[in-house]
Parts: structure tokens; C-alpha cells; sequence
């Protein structure tokens, strides 16, 4: 324990005032910043009922940051497929074009080249033992070896039941475990001054009745309480599934902390089968590819890259 006199930090807090405390970062979505934005050193919840967006949404946060801001990310998603499966997921983030053949915009064999080139310099894949599947501290082994290869900004976890967890020294009780493992993860996150992104699944909806699915709460969580407690920010991601023509993803922030973050509120984004990608209104918003080839100095795909 540190017991600390304001007078020890007269120095540091000069230092904070003069450049100011360090920023949250936007997203690329304007109404999504008025309520969240990720900032280093801090952490991410993201919840939702299976099929509503999870990972679709991360997977676009962690794309706009990179393409905004030159972030570089460890992400361990299982969930999404194969490691090919996952590029071809970043790369559809990216350009708006997919691997499957028919399509008006299926992307092609130089085109995605060139796009995998743009993004093994950003992103690093953790992947599970086919057998054993991966441990928490497997996890942080692998991000650890990562860090020390190259500066990481980000490391997510999609999601946290495709992690093995040992609840022995917890008593079998989930909820002990968890008031270790969340403030691990925080304090991880801290010190290596990155945003850690951890995807987690509410418990099974069928229990909740009714045809039409609420929102997941925080507490829908299992050890909803400590999700509460523990997380510095708390998200919502959900989708009317009942309705096909309605793509509308609904982003709720329960909670974000440290207030520079951002606050609770309800915002929408579009989503676009076809590309892969969000909007805000419905509009695919893009960027000219010129940026990209002047920012890295490598060739791009002759197109546009979609926010």
C-alpha cells in the first residue's frame, strides 16, 4: 500500500495540466464518441446476446483505429473462425470487399494482397492450442511476447468463455475469480498502456421469455455484478433480429470511466451486410485510399476503404 501527499504530485499534476490529461481517441463515428471512445491504459466490456454484433462492432473499432491513429492490435477471436477466417474478416472491415466468389463486390487476388499488406503491419493473431484451447495466462504470455516484438495499442479477448478458466483456487466460484481476474486485467492494461477489449456472453436468453429480445444488461452477465463493479467501461450491443430489413445495431454504454471517456447514453449504427462495415445513417461513409498510400507509403487497393 502507497499513501500518497498531494505535495509529491505538485510536480506531475503541473505536468497534466500543461498537456492536458492524456486523450480518449474517437472511433471514426462522431455519435458513438459523444458516449465512449477508447483511450490507452483502460479497459473495454462488450456484451450482447449471440448473432447481435459483438464482434462485428470490436472488429470495426479496432479497423477505424488503425486507419485513424496507425493502432496495432493482439486479438484473439476463436469465435470468428480460422486465423485465414479472421483476416478475411479484417480485410472485409477494410475495403468493403469479400472472399466469397458472386458477389458484386468479391475482392480480387491482387486487391487482397495488397490489403493483407496493409494489415499484417497492425494486427497480430493469438490462436488457441487445437487441443487444450488457450488458459487466461497463456493469453497474457501472448500478449506479453507481442508487446515486446512491437507497441501494441490494443488486446482483446472475443470472447471470454473461449478462454480456459480454473476456478480452483476461487473455491469453484466464479464470482471469486472474477473479482481477481477483472482488476488483473485492468491493472495489465494500465501498465503496458493499452486498451484491453473483453467480449462476454449474457446467459442463455431463453431464460428471459418472450418472443422479442431486450437489450443485455450488465447482470444478464454471469457474475453480472462484478462486470458492474469491475469494468471501466460497459457496453451494449444489440440488434432487432425478428425484423431482416432493420439493420440498425443499437450501442448502449451502461458505464464509462474515467469520465474523459465518455458517459452513458444510447446511440445506432447501420450495418451493411454486404461490405461488412457500419454507418451512421445508413451511407457508407468512406475514405480516399490517397491517405492511406501517403500515410504508409505503400500500395493500396485502387478503391475505397469504408469506415
Amino acid at each position: 500500500m502507497a499513501v500518497v501527499r498531494i505535495k509529491e504530485k505538485v510536480g506531475s499534476v503541473l505536468e497534466y495540466y500543461h498537456r492536458g490529461v492524456y486523450p480518449a481517441n474517437n472511433t471514426g463515428f462522431a455519435n458513438i464518441d459523444e458516449y465512449w471512445k477508447p483511450r490507452l491504459g483502460n479497459t473495454t466490456i462488450v456484451t450482447g446476446y449471440p448473432s447481435m454484433g459483438k464482434t462485428e462492432f470490436t472488429l470495426q473499432i479496432l479497423v477505424n483505429c488503425t486507419m485513424l491513429h496507425g493502432w496495432k492490435h493482439a486479438l484473439y477471436t476463436p469465435e470468428t473462425g480460422t486465423s485465414e477466417e479472421v483476416i478475411l474478416e479484417l480485410v472485409h472491415k477494410a475495403t468493403g470487399k469479400t472472399a466469397q466468389k458472386g458477389y458484386a463486390n468479391t475482392i480480387s487476388e491482387m486487391e487482397l494482397l495488397n490489403a493483407t499488406n496493409y494489415l499484417d503491419q497492425y494486427f497480430y493473431i493469438i490462436e488457441p492450442d487445437e487441443v487444450k484451447g488457450l488458459t487466461v495466462n497463456e493469453w497474457y504470455e501472448d500478449v506479453q511476447y507481442i508487446i515486446k516484438e512491437t507497441k501494441i495499442h490494443t488486446a482483446t479477448i472475443d470472447n471470454w468463455n473461449d478462454l480456459t478458466h480454473d476456478l480452483n483456487n476461487y473455491g469453484g466460484k466464479i464470482s471469486e475469480y472474477l473479482k481477481h481476474q477483472l482488476p488483473r486485467f485492468n491493472r495489465f492494461c494500465k501498465s503496458e498502456m493499452i486498451h484491453g477489449f473483453i467480449l462476454a456472453h449474457p446467459k442463455s436468453p431463453e431464460k428471459l421469455g418472450g418472443s422479442k429480445l431486450p437489450p443485455a444488461k450488465p447482470n444478464d452477465i454471469e457474475g453480472g455484478s462484478l462486470w458492474w463493479a469491475k469494468a471501466q467501461s460497459l457496453i451494449t450491443i444489440h440488434r432487432d433480429l425478428e425484423n431482416e430489413q432493420d439493420k440498425t445495431t443499437q450501442v448502449i454504454v451502461h458505464k464509462a470511466k474515467p469520465k474523459i471517456v465518455g458517459k452513458q447514453g444510447f446511440t445506432s449504427l447501420h450495418y451493411h451486410i454486404a461490405d461488412g462495415c457500419y454507418s451512421i445513417d445508413g451511407t457508407r461513409q468512406t475514405q480516399p485510399v490517397s491517405y492511406f498510400k501517403e500515410a504508409n507509403n505503400i500500395e493500396i487497393i485502387k478503391d475505397i476503404i469504408p469506415f
